[in-house]
């Protein structure tokens, strides 16, 4: 047995690309010897909150513990340092 046909669906396909920009917060200081170290990502229009986590940023001698909305498509990235020397914030749109 067959249900009749549903109506169309209308399907928009976003060509334009997602771009971000990660800086450090205005209060963090560079270099630091805390290890608690916070960043801001901006990206270039809105996302999906639940879909920017911490899994999305490779973190190189360090451990991303939050990502938070701040506002529209702005971030608050928090970082934790695992060992001296140079921590990096790595993100790709």
């Amino acid at each position: 047995m067959s249900s009749p046909a549903s109506s169309a669906l209308t399907i928009t396909i976003d060509t334009t690309p997602l771009n971000v920009t990660i800086t450090k917060a205005n209060a963090q200081a560079d270099p630091t010897a805390n290890s608690a170290i916070q960043f801001v990502a901006t990206f270039s229009r809105p996302i999906d909150t639940n879909s920017f986590v911490c899994s999305d940023i490779t973190v190189i001698k360090g451990t991303c513990t939050s990502v938070t909305l701040i506002s529209g498509s702005t971030y608050s990235i928090s970082i934790t340092a695992t060992s001296p020397g140079v921590t990096r914030a790595i993100m790709y749109a």
